[in-house]
């Protein structure tokens, strides 16, 4: 069984606007995304060496702001495929973290 991992594309920029939201520029589609700082924070996490699993990343998100991870999943949406389809984040199939 596998599940989805991912990484942050290379060539990402991120700028602070105000504080509360980024200008993130994709190398990969050359484009410049606005975010807020959620989301900012999950890239941040992203840029760690090797891949990610979407739940260990927002777990974390979740324990730092004190926010059940229900509540987070419900406010991102579907960041990872936007993600992904704006050239911020690679994905691929990685090893499962069922037992």
């Amino acid at each position: 069984m596998t599940a989805q991992v991912y990484r942050l594309a290379d060539g990402v920029v991120l700028e602070s606007l105000d504080g509360t939201m980024f200008a993130v520029y994709s190398g990969l589609s050359g484009e410049t995304h606005l975010l807020n700082e959620t989301a900012v924070w999950m890239l941040e996490w992203l840029a760690a060496p090797g891949w990610h699993h979407a739940d260990d990343v927002v777990h974390r998100a979740a324990s730092e702001a004190s926010v059940s991870e229900e509540e987070l999943r419900a406010s991102l949406g579907d960041i990872w495929t936007t993600f992904v389809h704006d050239g911020l984040v690679l994905r691929r199939a990685g090893p499962s973290t069922a037992p």
